[in-house]
């Protein structure tokens, strides 16, 4: 592997193992190396792979970058005084659960609802100690965790 990691186009000392015909792995092109530690220039950030043998050209799957699934709640502020607005968007007639806990695992409130779809919950922790708190949410057969700031 030779590479210029740095964010200016320079010289790169490759230190080939030996003088001869190196092979990029990606694009097959081939490179005629007669000092094996001369420098190479190369563009910020531009790397490649060379192997003395002629590899079959490299096989690439496409890959489908998968982002975060969106939530079907949300909760703010956070974070917060210890007052939340628990907005949720589950199937109407879902059982949701909810149990807040320190960071020891401790229980520290807990409750329940029936979703009415599109639907405000307040969550008033305003009592509770200022500090980070875990909110573990059950929706039907669904789990998420949320972390919680009271100030």
């Amino acid at each position: 592997v030779v590479g210029n990691f740095r964010v200016t186009q320079g010289a790169v000392y490759p230190n080939f193992q030996h003088t001869g015909i190196w092979y990029d792995y990606f694009t097959g092109d081939s490179v005629v190396v007669s000092n094996a530690t001369a420098p190479i220039t190369f563009t910020p950030g531009e790397w490649h792979i060379y192997s003395d043998v002629k590899l079959e050209k490299a096989a690439f799957m496409e890959l489908e970058e998968l982002g975060q699934p969106l939530k079907p709640f949300a909760l703010y502020p956070n974070p917060s005084s210890g007052e939340l607005d628990f907005l949720v968007d589950f199937a109407e007639g879902v059982e949701v659960r909810w149990e807040l806990t320190d960071l020891n695992g401790n229980t520290v409130r807990k409750a329940h609802f029936v979703s009415e779809h599109l639907d405000v919950k307040k969550l008033d922790f305003t009592q509770l100690s200022a500090g980070l708190y875990m909110l573990n949410i059950q929706a039907g057969s669904e789990w998420f965790v949320e972390k919680i700031v009271v100030q």
